[in-house]
Order: C-alpha cells, then sequence, then structure tokens
C-alpha cells in the first residue's frame, strides 16, 4: 500500500514541483515573471494532477488496504 501510494504521489506530484520551479526560475531569454499560454496551461495541468493525487489517495487506501475495507462496509468498491 505504501509502494503503490508513494508511486503515485511521485507521478502526480512531480509535474508540480518542476512546474513551479520553473516558474521561479524562469524562461532562458530571463523573462522572469513573463506568463503565456504554454506556461498558464501548463501551471493548471499540473495544478489538477496535484488535487487528483489526494483524491486518487483515497482508493488507493480502499483498495490495498482489507482493515480499512472492514471498518468501513458501508463502502462496497472492492
Amino acid at each position: 500500500m505504501a509502494l503503490a501510494a508513494s508511486l503515485i504521489f511521485l507521478v502526480l506530484m512531480v509535474p508540480r514541483a518542476i512546474s513551479i520551479l520553473v516558474s521561479i526560475i524562469g524562461d532562458p531569454e530571463r523573462k522572469i515573471g513573463a506568463i503565456n499560454d504554454a506556461h498558464t496551461i501548463t501551471d493548471l495541468v499540473t495544478y489538477w494532477l496535484q488535487y487528483l493525487n489526494h483524491s486518487v489517495n483515497f482508493f488507493v487506501y480502499i483498495v490495498a488496504n482489507k482493515n480499512f475495507r472492514l471498518k468501513y462496509k458501508w463502502f462496497k468498491l472492492c
């Protein structure tokens, strides 16, 4: 369970971290703070990937943890 959650975290959160670093460092032309369409779209996509990580974690715990499924029997996903 921890391995699955860690891998999902890396896949969904690393793009956001890279996007933030690029926006802090700026582009090669040194137009720091310049916002263009590609940056805006990339920022929005990585933002949603970040929140997708939080919602996917709930389902990872349900699928991977038998005790969690037994405690919450009302959730009949698995």
